[in-house]
């Protein structure tokens, strides 16, 4: 099978691949995510973009945009816990628009230990 994203293609070539989270920041700018990849360098095959990992941040799809506007390869975490079935498969469309090829979906961790405890799953 012929791989259709960077990451994919590091992982047949060589293996072993190296890659970094980034958590988006909580405001809606770009600066902080282009510093962010700044310190981590170039050496990494990808970023994996956390999703609302510790509280409201920016969206992981927005921040794995900007990613790709930077010339990084964005690794884009769902996390069902917040998402109904219908929200899942449009956010997918969306990061296929967009060009993000990796993707990554978990239950996530429950609000409470988010810091969100008012909150309930969908």
């Amino acid at each position: 099978m012929k791989p259709n994203s960077r990451l994919a293609t590091a992982i047949q070539s060589t293996g072993f691949v190296v890659t970094a989270e980034i958590l988006p920041p909580p405001a809606a700018e770009g600066a902080a995510i282009k510093a962010a990849v700044d310190v981590i360098g170039d050496s990494l095959a990808a970023v994996s973009v956390a999703d609302n990992h510790s509280g409201v941040g920016m969206s992981s799809l927005a921040a794995s945009s900007v990613l790709l506007g930077l010339g990084r390869e964005p690794i884009y975490q769902v996390v069902t816990r917040d998402r109904n079935r219908i929200a899942i498969q449009s956010d997918l469309l969306g990061a296929a628009a967009l060009g993000i090829k990796n993707v990554v979906c978990t239950s996530g961790h429950h609000q409470t230990l988010a810091g969100c405890s008012d909150s309930a799953n969908v």
